[in-house]
């Protein structure tokens, strides 16, 4: 009766010990997993920042955009350039 009670005791202690193993197993898994996506989450942080920062370099581009006929105008009107006379050097782009 002694012998069946022992190798009982020692089966329940091999099924414990079996489960703790496993249960420290996916305890590691599930660490090693959370630090993948944290580094993860970190790249797409930073990656969403240069994204953010390049939008505002367009932005403020799109802003101070002019177009050829309001440069023109400005310098024409408010400037007080003229076109250049027949005589006269021209350098720069010849306009269309």
């Amino acid at each position: 009766m002694k012998i069946k009670k022992n190798q009982s005791n020692n089966f329940f202690r091999a099924v414990c010990l079996c489960f703790s193993l496993v249960l420290l197993m996916l305890l590691i898994n599930s660490h090693v997993q959370l630090m993948t996506v944290d580094r993860e989450l970190l790249r797409l942080e930073e990656e969403l920042a240069k994204a953010e920062d390049e939008i505002e370099i367009l932005r403020v581009r799109n802003e101070n955009r002019i177009s050829l006929e309001q440069l023109e105008n400005l310098a024409l009107n408010s400037l007080g350039m003229h076109r250049p006379g027949v005589g006269q050097v021209y350098f720069g782009i010849l306009p269309g």
